[in-house]
């Protein structure tokens, strides 16, 4: 569908399928339906023009790859009910430039914000964003390097580096390991 501008999902839709809108590129708004519990494994992957993202507080579940390469999107909001990140949900969304994380996101999976170079994370009790890194202090576990510098110093205390922390980090050229 790359010609779709805009599209208003039927109030009783409950699930958004695997790749529903994926490669949408004109696709500017999407009005999703007040019962929406899913969203689906790259749902909305290379929605290019699209800019916002309000997702109703029904929202219980955003798939790997729900909206990898939206490269317009500016802001999101992520419902409460919402309890895990997925894979690279959010990856190549280079022009997002905030992202917070609630209390209630328990767990976040490898890289959810690959080449998110703007973006600054407003952390929770359990994740913690501080020079560019974003970590998950429960875990000890480095998720998500999104700093521009050219050396980085993994904090002391951390146990493990998640998958594809320092993916696409071109400007990297040394990394310090505790």
């Amino acid at each position: 569908c790359r010609s779709l501008v805009s599209i208003q999902l039927p109030e009783t839709m409950t699930e958004m399928p695997d790749h529903f809108l994926s490669d949408c590129r004109k696709l500017r708004s999407v009005n999703f339906p007040p019962h929406l519990k899913k969203i689906g494994v790259g749902a909305l992957f290379y929605c290019t023009s699209l800019k916002s993202i309000s997702l109703p507080e029904s929202v219980l579940e955003i798939g790997d790859y729900a909206f990898k390469c939206c490269e317009s999107i500016e802001e999101v909001g992520i419902p409460k009910a919402v309890t895990r990140i997925n894979k690279e949900t959010f990856a190549n969304c280079c022009r997002l430039k905030w992202f917070e994380i609630r209390n209630s996101i328990e767990s976040i999976a490898s890289n959810p914000f690959i080449e998110c170079f703007s973006l600054k994370i407003i952390g929770s009790e359990r994740f913690v964003f501080h020079d560019g890194a974003l970590y998950d202090e429960v875990e000890k576990r480095l998720i998500s390097y999104l700093g521009t510098s050219s050396s980085y110093s993994v904090s002391n205390d951390t146990l493990s580096i998640g998958d594809r922390a320092f993916c696409n980090c071109k400007s990297l050229l040394f990394i310090n390991l505790p």
